[in-house]
């Protein structure tokens, strides 16, 4: 039940809620640790487009190949969430700015 509380069905990542949760977590643990924290946040171009055109089944398909295609290029103790329609946030403990740059490239 409670997976079900903090995922997103339609991008099968964390959703916004659970960052709003985690967040003060990993600040918290940062500060303690006087560890770097990076976060990301990126959108979609042209979500509304493919929803318009293809429908929105296949804009659902097309979120969770996105999210998808991120979860393969960040660590396994980095989160994904999926922060609004076509917003995403990546939170990268112990990640420096440039870090998170080359992540976000």
């Amino acid at each position: 039940m409670k997976e079900l509380i903090i995922l997103d069905d339609t991008a099968g990542c964390f959703n916004r809620r659970h960052f709003e949760e985690s967040l003060p977590e990993e600040l918290s643990r940062a500060a303690r640790f006087h560890a770097a924290l990076s976060l990301i946040f990126l959108d979609m171009d042209n979500l509304k487009q493919v929803n318009n055109r293809f429908g929105h089944a296949m804009g659902s398909r097309t979120l969770l190949e996105v999210s998808r295609r991120i979860r393969s290029k960040i660590r396994r103790f980095d989160k994904l969430f999926r922060f609004g329609g076509d917003e995403f946030c990546i939170v990268l403990p112990e990640t420096e700015w440039h870090g998170a740059m080359e992540v976000a490239e």
